[in-house]
């Protein structure tokens, strides 16, 4: 049996506190695309092909990829559960900024034609994941589309990263392990890419 410390929102709520603690750091550490190769051009690619509409930014951070889909002419909010990051944001107009998580993402079902979800649900147990699809899918159109990148390996806990050197959740899976769980979520993987960010891997979904 878990312990209560051992919940899905127990958790969140850790990695929550440290981002809002860190904000600053984390903002300047990852606003720019030049620690991430190949990720810039796989969000472009995703934007030019993803129906017109509203773009989500989910788990927006630092804002890159909501700046991104403002230059690409698109309607972007920003949606992160973090208020400290939000409010280190507050100078970036770009996208709306909305506070809210991925496991209760809030707006109307139906509200976007794409869904950016660049290292946010990596900080969910796998236990909790496939809800976070299943609210992705709820808010995509019937035709959206969802840009997801995750880390590749196997396992999940807490750990420190080099640029980030505070205790954040990850969790690491498969692509076709991932890609299994979208699929019970009722959204299919129409791509996958795994570029030059180490253990990173992206894949695009698409309503079922």
């Amino acid at each position: 049996m878990r312990s209560p410390d051992d919940s899905c929102d127990s958790i969140c709520r850790v990695v929550r506190s440290t981002y809002t603690r860190h904000a600053d750091e984390y903002v300047r550490g990852t606003s720019s695309y030049s620690s991430f190769p190949g990720l810039e051009d796989e969000v472009r690619g995703f934007l030019a092909a993803a129906p017109s509409g509203r773009v989500l930014d989910l788990g927006a951070g630092s804002g890159r990829d909501s700046r991104l889909a403002v230059e690409a002419g698109r309607r972007v909010l920003s949606c992160d559960a973090s208020i400290g990051i939000l409010r280190s944001r507050f100078a970036d107009r770009a996208g709306s900024p909305v506070c809210g998580d991925a496991l209760r993402i809030p707006f109307r079902s139906g509200s976007f034609s794409a869904l950016i979800a660049s290292g946010v649900l990596l900080h969910l147990p796998r236990r909790c994941c496939q809800p976070a699809l299943e609210e992705i899918r709820r808010v995509l159109t019937p035709d959206g589309r969802a840009f997801v990148s995750m880390k590749l390996g196997r396992g999940e806990g807490w750990r420190t990263t080099p640029r980030f050197p505070h205790p954040r959740w990850f969790t690491y899976y498969q692509v076709a392990e991932f890609g299994e769980m979208c699929e019970r979520a009722g959204l299919l993987v129409s791509a996958t890419l795994s570029g030059d960010r180490e253990d990173w891997f992206t894949v695009t979904l698409v309503q079922r």
